[in-house]
C-alpha cells in the first residue's frame, strides 16, 4: 500500500510540475464501502464502491527544439523545452538575444505564407544613401555562446530562439576588426553627441557670461547656478567621457584583431572582459602604459585632461551658493580648473572686449547673412578638447549683448568648435591598426553579422475540448485567477523599451515602437496566423515605454526588388480615421490565434522585426543602437480551465485576477 501512495504521489508531482497554470490532472476519489467477510469463502470480492475521477483542463508551452513528442518529467523545472507555464528566455549566455540589434527590414512571404528559411527581405544600399534594391538573402542561426551560427539544411535546432540576418564573406578576425572600428566610431559620436547635449543645454548661459565679463567686466551676477545645477553641465560632459573610455576599449580589439598574436590577445582581453560600465580600469591602465608617441596614449591624456576638469569643476561647486555667482567663483569653476575659459569665447572671431570697438562688423555679417556664431577654439577647455578627439559639432544658443552700439538681446546664435583640422587625434585611423588585408572565410566558420529580426518557436497542448490559443494582451495569472505567488503572476502581451542615449525622446521612442512587428506562423505549414503591433500611442511611461500587443488585419503586397524581379511582403490594412484596422480583444484581453486539437501538439513561430516602410531618420538615435527593450508573450485558452489545487502556490495575500482563464506565458529580453 505505501508503495503505491509513493507511485500515485510521483505521479500527480510529476505532472504537476509541467501543468501550465497547475492545470494537468486533479484527482479526487470518494470510496464508500462496505465488506462482508466470510471464512469460508473461496472467491472474496468487494462491492458497492463509488470512486470518482476530477479532469482539469490545462494549457501548456515548451520551446519547440524539432521534438514532436514533447514530455514531462520531474526536475525538469527550468527546462523550457518541456511542458510548463513559464519559457524565461532572458539567459543570455544560452540565447544570445541581446546580441541582436535589430535593423530594418521586410516580412517575406512566397504565395501569401512565410518562407522559414529566409524570412525577412534585407535592403541593399547605393553610394547615394539610397536602398538600391530589396534582397530575400536572410538566414537563420543560433547561439553557440559566442555568435550566432547559420543553421544549415538537415542540421538539428537545438534551442528554439534563431536570429535572422546575414553572414558576412569575411573571416571572423576581419568581422572582430570592422566590429571594434564601428563600435569605436559610434562611441566617439555618441562622446561628441553628448558635448553637444551639453552645449544646447549651457552654451547660452556661457556665452552671455562671456559678454558680461568682457563688456561689462562685472565682478558679480554670473548665471552659474544655471549651467552647473539645471543644464546639468558636468554630468553630460561626464557620459561624454564615458564613451571615450568605450572607444579605448575597442581601439584594442582592433589591435587585437589585426595582430591576432596570442599574447597580445591574453592582456588585451583581460581588460575587454573585465570592462563592465563605470569600472574602466583595466582599459584606462593600459592606456597610460603605452609609448607617449603612441595615438592611443595621446588620446589617453586627453581623456585625462577632460576628466580631470569635470573633477576639479565639481569639487569647485562644493557647498557653494552659485546663485548670482562672483567672477572669482566663475574662475574657480570653469577657468582654473580648464573645463571652458570663459574669456576665450570669440564672438564671430573676437574676443568679447573686442566686440563693443566691432559692433559694426558685427552686424555687417548679420546683414550678409554670416550669422552669428559664439566661438570655442582649441586650448578653451573640455568642449574643445571633444572636439579634437570626435570633430567640431555646434548648438543653437541666444545671446544677450548690450555694448558699443550693438544690441543683441536675446539673439539666436550658434556656439560652436573651431578646432583646425579636427578631429587632431584620430583614434579609428590610428597607424598602429590600419586594416590588413585578410583571408577568405571557409563556411564553416561563417556567422550571422548584420541581424534584421529574431524567431522563437512555441509548442502549446490543451486537453480542453473546442478550444483555441488566445494571445492574452491584459495580465491574468498563470496558474490561479483569485491569488497566487508572485513567481506565477502573468504580465500580458507587452513590449517595454528604455532609450540608450539621453537625446533619444520618449516621442522617438514611441514613433519607433509603432514600427515593431510580430508575426505570429503555422510552423507546418508556414501560414500566417496573425500579425501584431504595438499601441505605442497609449504606452505607459514607468520604468521605460511599455506598449501592449494589438493585433492587426493585414494582406500580401508585391514589391519591386530594384531588378527585375519581384517579391511579396505583409502589408497592414488602414482603418478608420487614418489608422490600422485592428482586432478588437474581448472583455478578458484575449485575440484569438487559432484552433487546438486536443491532446495534440501544435507548433508555432513568433518573428519579431522592424518594418522598414515605418522607420525613418528622425526615429533613430546617433548610435550604435537606439533603443533597448523587452518582450513578454503571454497566451491563454478560450476554454474555461480549473487549476488543481496545490498549497504552496496558493498565497491568498498575492494580488489577484479577475479572469477565469489560466494562460501560458513566454518572456525574452533583447
Amino acid at each position: 500500500m505505501e508503495k503505491t501512495r509513493e507511485k500515485s504521489f510521483l505521479n500527480i508531482k510529476s505532472k504537476l510540475m509541467a501543468a501550465v497554470a497547475m492545470l494537468l490532472v486533479a484527482f479526487f476519489m470518494v470510496i464508500s464501502s462496505s465488506y462482508a467477510w466470510f471464512t469460508l469463502s473461496t472467491a472474496p470480492e468487494v462491492t458497492g464502491i463509488y470512486t470518482a475521477v476530477g479532469a482539469n483542463g490545462n494549457l501548456e508551452i515548451a520551446l519547440y527544439t524539432g521534438n514532436d513528442n514533447i514530455g514531462s518529467n520531474v526536475g525538469d523545472t527550468g527546462k523550457y523545452d518541456t511542458w510548463g507555464n513559464l519559457i524565461d528566455l532572458s539567459q543570455n549566455d544560452i540565447y544570445g538575444l541581446d546580441k541582436i540589434t535589430l535593423l530594418p527590414s521586410a516580412f517575406q512571404l512566397l504565395d501569401g505564407k512565410a518562407v522559414s528559411s529566409s524570412p525577412l527581405l534585407t535592403p541593399d544600399y547605393g553610394a547615394d544613401g539610397r536602398v538600391s534594391k530589396i534582397s530575400a538573402n536572410s538566414i537563420v542561426g543560433e547561439y553557440d555562446g559566442s555568435v550566432f551560427k547559420p543553421i544549415v539544411a538537415g542540421a538539428t535546432v537545438t534551442k528554439g530562439v534563431k536570429a535572422i540576418g546575414t553572414a558576412s564573406s569575411m573571416t571572423q578576425q576581419e568581422i572582430d576588426y570592422n566590429n571594434a572600428i564601428t563600435k569605436l566610431n559610434a562611441a566617439l559620436a555618441l562622446a561628441q553627441n553628448y558635448a553637444g547635449t551639453s552645449l544646447s543645454n549651457s552654451g547660452s548661459a556661457l556665452a552671455n557670461m562671456a559678454a558680461k565679463k568682457g563688456l561689462e567686466n562685472a565682478t558679480t551676477g554670473y548665471n552659474v547656478e544655471f549651467v552647473v545645477a539645471t543644464g546639468g553641465m558636468l554630468d553630460t560632459l561626464s557620459l561624454a567621457a564615458d564613451q571615450l573610455v568605450i572607444a579605448m576599449q575597442n581601439y584594442y580589439d582592433a589591435e587585437v584583431a589585426v595582430e591576432n598574436k596570442a599574447a597580445e590577445l591574453a592582456t588585451y582581453q583581460a581588460a575587454k572582459y573585465k570592462w563592465t560600465g563605470d569600472d574602466a580600469t583595466d582599459v584606462k591602465t593600459l592606456a597610460a602604459a603605452e609609448a607617449d608617441t603612441t595615438t592611443i596614449k595621446q588620446f589617453y591624456n586627453k581623456y585625462v585632461a577632460i576628466t580631470t576638469a569635470i573633477a576639479a569643476a565639481r569639487t569647485a561647486t562644493t557647498g557653494v551658493t552659485l546663485d548670482n555667482a562672483t567672477w572669482e567663483q566663475v574662475t574657480a569653476i570653469f577657468i582654473t580648473s580648464n573645463l571652458v575659459k570663459i574669456e576665450d569665447i570669440r564672438l564671430n572671431g573676437y574676443t568679447m572686449s573686442e566686440a563693443k570697438e566691432n559692433a559694426s562688423a558685427i552686424m555687417s555679417d548679420l546683414a550678409s547673412g554670416k550669422g552669428l556664431q559664439a566661438q570655442l577654439p582649441a586650448g578653451s577647455g573640455s568642449y574643445s578638447d571633444i572636439a579634437e578627439l570626435c570633430g567640431n559639432y555646434s548648438r543653437s544658443i541666444t545671446v544677450d549683448i548690450n555694448a558699443g552700439g550693438l544690441a543683441l538681446d536675446g539673439m539666436t546664435a550658434r556656439m560652436i568648435t573651431v578646432v583646425e583640422n579636427a578631429p587632431t587625434i584620430k583614434l579609428a585611423d590610428a597607424t598602429e591598426i590600419v586594416k590588413p588585408q585578410f583571408g577568405a572565410v571557409a563556411a564553416a566558420d561563417m556567422s550571422i553579422t548584420t541581424f534584421y529580426g529574431y524567431a522563437i518557436d512555441l509548442a502549446f497542448r490543451t486537453n480542453a475540448e473546442n478550444s483555441s490559443l488566445m494571445l492574452q494582451t491584459t495580465p491574468v495569472n498563470r496558474i490561479y485567477a483569485e491569488n497566487g505567488t508572485q513567481e506565477t503572476m502573468g504580465h500580458g502581451s507587452t513590449m517595454t523599451f528604455t532609450a540608450t542615449t539621453t537625446d533619444f525622446s520618449d516621442e522617438q521612442i514611441q514613433e519607433l515602437m509603432k514600427a515593431i512587428r510580430i508575426v505570429f506562423t503555422n510552423k507546418d505549414t508556414n501560414e500566417i496566423i496573425a500579425v501584431a503591433i504595438l499601441d505605442a500611442d497609449n504606452a505607459e511611461k514607468a520604468e521605460g515605454i511599455t506598449a501592449d500587443l494589438v493585433l492587426c488585419e493585414w494582406e500580401a503586397k508585391t514589391i519591386s526588388s530594384g531588378a527585375d524581379t519581384t517579391l511579396q511582403t505583409i502589408e497592414l490594412k488602414a482603418g478608420e480615421n487614418g489608422g490600422l484596422a485592428t482586432i478588437a480583444a474581448n472583455d478578458k484581453g484575449q485575440t484569438k490565434l487559432m484552433d487546438l486539437a486536443k491532446n495534440q501538439q501544435t507548433e508555432i513561430t513568433a518573428y519579431v522585426y522592424i518594418d522598414g516602410e515605418e522607420v525613418d531618420n528622425t526615429m533613430v538615435a546617433n548610435g550604435t543602437s537606439s533603443m533597448t527593450g523587452s518582450l513578454n508573450l503571454q497566451f491563454s485558452s478560450s476554454a474555461t480551465l480549473v487549476p488543481m489545487p496545490y498549497t504552496p502556490l496558493q498565497d491568498q495575500a498575492a494580488s489577484s485576477s479577475s479572469s477565469s482563464s489560466t494562460p501560458a506565458q513566454s518572456g525574452e529580453g533583447n
